[in-house]
C-alpha cells in the first residue's frame, strides 16, 4: 500500500516544471529566503525528508507554483514519518475556517493541483490517518472534508 500510494504521487506530479529563482519564495526576509534555500534550483523528487523536516517553514514562504511543486516531498517525506509536525502545518493549510488573507492564500495554492494530484493527496491523507499516532483526529478529518466537497476547488 505504501509504495503504491508513493508511486501515484509520483505519477500524479511528474513532469511539472522546476520554479525560477525568483519562483520559489514569497518574502526577502532572511528567516523566509534561509528556509526556501534549500529548494531552489533542486527537482521535489531531489528533496529528502531530512531536508523537508528542517526547512518546513519553507511550506508558509512558498509562493503558490512552488507549493504546488514541492507538495509532493513533503508528501513522500510524510509516508516515511507520518507523525512529523510538518504533516499537521499541511493540515492547517487545508482548512476552511480561516480569515479572508488566510482562505486567499490557501485558495492560491491548493487551486493549482489538478483532480489527480487531488486523488493523491485524499489517498495520502487515508493513509496517514490510519499510521499517525491516535489523537486528536479534528484536523485531518477536517481535511478529508476538505477534499471531499471540493472546498478550494468550487
Amino acid at each position: 500500500m505504501l509504495k503504491e500510494i508513493e508511486n501515484l504521487i509520483r505519477n500524479s506530479f511528474a513532469g511539472m516544471s522546476l520554479p525560477s529563482e525568483d519562483e520559489v519564495c514569497t518574502s526577502n526576509d532572511n528567516e523566509a529566503l534561509d528556509d526556501c534555500a534549500i529548494f531552489v534550483g533542486r527537482e521535489w523528487n531531489d528533496v529528502d525528508g531530512d531536508a523537508i523536516a528542517e526547512h518546513q517553514d519553507a511550506l508558509f514562504w512558498f509562493t503558490p507554483k512552488s507549493f504546488h511543486y514541492y507538495m509532493p516531498a513533503f508528501m513522500i517525506a510524510g509516508l516515511k514519518e507520518p507523525d512529523a509536525y510538518y504533516i499537521l502545518k499541511i493540515l492547517l493549510m487545508l482548512r476552511p475556517d480561516v480569515e479572508a488573507s488566510d482562505a486567499c492564500f490557501a485558495r492560491e495554492r491548493w487551486m493549482l493541483f489538478n483532480s489527480t494530484q487531488r486523488t493523491s493527496l485524499k489517498k495520502w491523507l487515508v493513509w496517514i490517518y490510519a499510521e499517525m499516532d491516535r489523537g486528536d483526529d479534528t484536523e485531518l478529518e477536517d481535511a478529508l472534508k476538505v477534499l471531499q466537497e471540493q472546498y478550494w476547488w468550487r
